[in-house]
């Protein structure tokens, strides 16, 4: 999938499989149908932002693209529309970068995150899905990652602050009910919410990740932390049988840890091989695979179903993503 002038910085797969979405510092994203004989042959080029994109998604009912700028703004394209790089719905407000975007599994709502250092929900049900925003602000540093639990209900923004915060999305009024999640000892720039939607898990620049429990009366008490990585956090992933946590990191490393264990943060597998630091990683939606994106140019997969799944990866590089199925 060749065009962009610049360097990508985000992907996301559509919940039929049709569609993939990629973010470029080239102030486009592109759209690529993986219906087609030839997927990137002809992407749809979504053209209006006047800054990097940074962040993107698609939502779960396949009708929204949501794009996310260095220029302040987030743009929403319709992929329903007869030209899906037609006029985009613009969503003005913030005060800085957009750094994080998510849509919720009803496709209800959006939530973008800012260097100005607050998250705003957008209604994608109303009329005018640019209309006013509920504003959540409480951070004091800029939120760089936000995910929405699988029931709609919670949301959880990661910022610079060294904390997250947990919002509860059924109440009247989300940005009065902040849950402050501390414990970390340098930025949170990765988030994410088991599919069950008990655990949050948050990933720093203090080498740990953290898992929190989302069913404690207490969900800020004492944290689960994870330990053994010797750099910085940098993406994190959960399998959607609730049951691997993935960390990936600058060491060049990722781990895999078990949540059904009695102490999960014992279990760790390292996966080793790559040579530069890991800055992605996902999961399959059977709970079989883990894929890990390096700077070394290469992506591995891992097979959780091995009795030795850190032992022996298929990598994909340019001469052998061609051979894998």
């Amino acid at each position: 999938m060749r065009g962009h002038d610049d360097s990508i910085r985000a992907v996301a797969i559509s919940a039929d499989s049709r569609w993939v979405v990629t973010g470029s510092d080239d102030n486009t994203a592109r759209l690529w149908d993986l219906s087609s004989l030839a997927p990137g042959a002809a992407p749809i080029v979504l053209r209006g932002h006047e800054g990097s994109i940074r962040a993107v998604d698609i939502s779960a009912d396949s009708r929204w693209v949501v794009t996310g700028s260095d220029d302040k703004t987030a743009r929403l394209w319709d992929l329903k529309a007869q030209d899906p790089a037609g006029a985009s719905v613009v969503l003005r407000g913030h005060e800085d970068s957009i750094t994080a975007v998510a849509i919720s599994a009803d496709s209800r709502r959006l939530v973008t995150g800012s260097g100005d250092k607050t998250a705003r929900l957008w209604d994608l049900k109303a009329q005018d899905p640019a209309g006013a925003s509920v504003v959540l602000r409480g951070h004091e540093d800029s939120i760089t990652a936000v995910a929405i639990s699988a029931d709609s209900r919670r949301l959880v923004t990661g910022s610079e602050d060294n904390t997250a915060r947990l919002w509860d999305l059924s109440a009247a009024d989300p940005g009065a009910t902040a849950i402050v999640l501390r414990g970390h000892e340098g930025s949170i720039n990765a988030v994410v919410m088991s599919a069950d939607s008990r655990w949050v898990l948050t990933g720093s620049y203090d080498n740990t990740a953290r898992l929190w429990n989302l069913k404690a009366q207490d969900p800020a008490g004492a944290s689960v932390v994870l330990r053994g990585h010797e750099d910085s956090i940098t993406a994190v992933a959960m399998s959607a049988d609730s049951r691997w946590v993935v960390t990936g990191s600058y060491d060049n490393t990722a781990r895999l840890w078990d949540l059904s264990a009695a102490d999960p943060g014992a279990t760790a597998i390292v996966l080793r091989g790559h040579e530069g630091s890991i800055n992605a990683v996902a999961m399959s939606a059977d709970s079989r695979w883990v894929v890990t994106g390096s700077y070394d140019k290469t992506a591995r997969l891992w097979n959780l179903r091995s009795p030795t799944a850190g032992a022996t990866p298929i990598v994909l590089s340019d001469q052998r993503i061609g051979s894998i199925r």
